[in-house]
């Protein structure tokens, strides 16, 4: 399967004069290197141009050329530009903004692949193997960020079920029946390279107070960039015998889960910034970072587990050729999930039960009482 599209959008993005000015004024900076990094400038298809109004700007504006002059640097960097004097240092005849047509180009392709191979080893003695394959991968731009190639994603994913059986006929009357499946679904961005450092900020706009993008840099989401891997593994070996018009199985299987979800993306800074002048001194007014209790930056990589054991038995029993009666009896055990580096927390309640005397506790486990059914 494959799938592209190309759309358009309208939208207001900084000009070239602009971002230069900043890397001029602010050299070595944080802002400076996004303005001047690869793949900064957006997908610009044609510029519209139009008045102020037409482009809703909604502050001190001029039309310069095909673009709007709205201000020019104030005072140094770390210096806040206050929300009252969205001009900044006050309009200069240079154009900061242009109104545009930008398009967001994406792609998918997937495919699906399934083989099994059976072999008889013996006249009593049967192997089989199946797998089942699907590879993908998606390139996606981000509308949020004008589609700026500083912002894509490329993201290649491997999802595959093997399963191997082995069947042994021990009489005309009784089957053996073992079976083994592994499971797995995940992705790692890390290696899918991403156009901008994982370690660079993403910078979003206010839109009241035009700063300079809705977004640079790919999103700042706790699985952009993941490391994903989810495992499940799978053992049950059943026989089966036969007695007359009855058929009893009886069996056991032991199941285990792993996750480990590396969201490297939640320990990426995201500052928010009131207007262009205050982007380009650096000074959000509001910022974001996933850290552990010391204040440093956490991808949250924990790798849980969970597992089930269980016991089982059955009996079918063909009554009268239109009657069957089904007895069955299961027993199973359900492990508590347990982590890889004790980060579970756990609610520890008062003497009374109550929460008012309680308190918290880091473990390996989830703590409750193991589940049986």
């Amino acid at each position: 399967m494959r799938e592209n599209t190309s759309n358009t959008f309208n939208t207001l993005v900084e000009t070239t004069a602009y971002r230069q000015a900043i890397i001029n004024s602010r050299p070595n900076t944080l802002t400076a290197k996004i303005l001047g990094a690869s793949g900064v400038e957006p997908r610009v298809v044609q510029v519209l141009g139009g008045s102020c109004a037409s482009a809703g700007i909604n502050i001190p504006c001029q039309v310069v050329g095909n673009g709007f002059d709205v201000g020019s640097p104030f005072g140094a960097y770390g210096t806040y530009n206050s929300l009252g004097n969205p001009s900044g240092g006050g309009l200069d005849g240079i154009a900061d903004l242009q109104f545009v047509q930008a398009s967001n180009p994406n792609n998918f392709k997937g495919n699906q692949y399934f083989s099994r191979v059976d072999y008889d080893v013996t006249r009593k003695d049967k192997i089989a193997v199946s797998l089942f394959i699907v590879p993908s991968s998606a390139f996606t731009s981000d509308t949020s960020a004008q589609a700026r190639p500083m912002a894509d994603i490329n993201s290649k994913r491997l999802s595959y079920a093997l399963g191997l059986i082995y069947t042994r006929t021990i009489s005309s009357r009784m089957i053996n029946e073992a079976r083994f499946n592994i499971t797995r679904w995940g992705f790692d961005m890390k290696q899918n390279r991403i156009q901008m450092p994982i370690s660079v900020c993403r910078a979003s706009r206010s839109k009241a107070s035009l700063a300079i993008v809705s977004g640079s840099v790919f999103p700042e989401v706790r699985n952009t960039p993941g490391v994903i891997a989810e495992r499940q593994l799978d053992f049950h070996d059943i026989v089966t015998r036969t007695f007359g018009n009855q058929v009893m199985k009886f069996g056991a299987e032991y199941r285990k889960d792993e996750n480990s979800n590396g969201e490297i993306g939640a320990a990426r800074p995201l500052y928010s910034m009131a207007g262009l002048w205050n982007l380009a001194n650096g000074t959000p007014i509001f910022e974001q970072i996933t850290a552990d209790a010391n204040g440093k930056p956490s991808a949250n990589n924990t790798k849980f587990h969970t597992g089930e054991l269980a016991f089982f038995v059955q009996d079918d029993w063909k009554f009268r050729p239109n009657l069957t009666f089904n007895l069955g009896l299961r027993w199973s055990y359900y492990s508590p999930i347990t982590a890889d580096q004790g980060v579970l927390g756990n609610l520890i309640p008062d003497a009374n039960g109550g929460l008012a005397g309680g308190g918290g506790q880091r473990s390996l486990q989830l703590k409750h009482s193991p589940t049986r059914t």
